[in-house]
């Protein structure tokens, strides 16, 4: 029984490094190519197709970035709202960067396109 026990703790070791690996997409690996779009593009094609929402963060807040806290409610349920790939509430070591400028696009689209959201006497 004791030799046993060396043995289990060898296979243990070795199953914990296998699982840590599988599966975990990379920092780079998990959105690449992910480029931040051009302002005035993205408005005029969202426009031009009558899409009104607003770009939310994915995650568990689901907050539109450049929209007021007190705001974000009636915002969202009168434009509607939609993901921007790769704009998410995690943050992972080397993506700061890039979480940044899509968090600033968003907030800048955001700001601009709710002027364009039809009011509730519109709907």
């Amino acid at each position: 029984m004791k030799a046993l026990w060396p043995l289990g703790l060898l296979l243990l070791a070795g199953c914990q490094a296998d699982a840590s690996s599988q599966g975990v997409p990379q920092p780079d690996a998990a959105l690449p190519g992910t480029v931040v779009p051009d302002l005035a593009q993205a408005l005029d094609e969202h426009l031009a197709r009558g899409d009104h929402r607003l770009i939310i963060r994915a995650g568990r807040g689901q907050m539109a970035p450049g929209i007021a806290a007190e705001q974000q409610q009636a915002a969202k349920a009168r434009c509607g709202t939609r993901y921007l790939t790769g704009l998410v509430d995690m943050v992972r070591p080397g993506e700061e960067a890039r979480q940044q400028a899509l968090t600033e696009f968003a907030a800048e689209y955001n700001r601009q396109m709710l002027g364009h959201c039809p009011s509730d006497e519109e709907k």
